[in-house]
């Protein structure tokens, strides 16, 4: 039986309005549960991929710090270590002390902070 009516079945055909509460009742419900359920689904996994990629590019962004702040420090001591009457490790301690006060020139943690504010 067509649920559109189309096929000149009048309101008020028994045989029409218990497949129209049939629906109503019983198949609309479920159909809007499974469709909210999968809807659910489809975020969290969109979700979970974006989290995975932003704490991969967090790790990169730790990374390529880290490598920066390395071989900055390692520059400048060799560069430096001539010309300074103490030993390499006192100097790489005040330069890692420069570097450390400088970093947030590179604007590094703000965009960390923004990327974990978003979710």
């Amino acid at each position: 039986m067509s649920l559109s009516n189309r096929q000149g079945y009048k309101d008020r055909d028994p045989r029409y309005i218990a497949v129209i509460d049939h629906v109503r009742e019983k198949l609309l419900p479920e159909i809007l549960k499974m469709r909210t359920c999968m809807l659910i689904i489809k975020k969290a996994g969109a979700d979970k991929i974006k989290k995975d990629a932003n704490l991969r590019k967090e790790e990169e962004l730790i990374s390529a710090a880290k490598k920066y702040k390395k071989k900055a420090s390692n520059a400048v001591i060799s560069g430096l270590s001539n010309f300074i009457n103490k030993d390499d490790a006192s100097a790489k301690k005040i330069i890692d002390e420069a570097i450390n006060n400088t970093t947030e020139l590179m604007g590094i943690k703000k965009e960390v902070d923004e990327a974990k504010r978003k979710f």
